[in-house]
């Protein structure tokens, strides 16, 4: 197993966390937590979505699992992702960036490029983080 669950969701984190996203994103986005902050669905008029799952993992910890991105073809290959990721990167609070569901080959080699560790019975990739 990648990740465990182990606390309620964090409202205020959730929100930090939301913040944090949205401001390194490209362009304007639509943006509301879910589930009472265990997921964050954020979209734009373009096509861009992303569907984000937060794992509160200890206190004040939180693997952020980009569970469904789907980015506009104009946005694409222009480092915009991997801007989102190096922001998520240097966050105090998260403690892990899991992509899963990888099935395009250009997603697969995006986590290979990043270093990513990865589970092939899952088509999931993640990254740990030591802040």
């Amino acid at each position: 197993m990648i990740y465990k669950q182990r606390l309620r969701a964090d409202i205020d984190l959730a929100r930090e966390i939301e913040r944090l996203i949205v401001n390194n994103l490209w362009g304007e986005f639509e943006s509301y937590i879910c589930y009472g902050g265990n997921a964050l669905n954020i979209y734009n008029e373009s096509g861009t979505r992303l569907y984000i799952r937060l794992i509160y993992e200890d206190k004040d910890k939180v693997a952020v699992d980009l569970a469904n991105i789907n980015i506009e073809e104009t946005e694409r290959r222009k480092g915009n992702l991997t801007k989102l990721i190096n922001s998520l990167k240097g966050n105090k609070y998260i403690s892990k960036i899991v992509i899963s569901s990888v099935l395009s080959n250009e997603m697969h080699q995006f986590c290979k490029k990043n270093c990513m560790k990865y589970n092939k019975q899952l088509e999931t990739y993640w990254l740990d983080i030591y802040n």
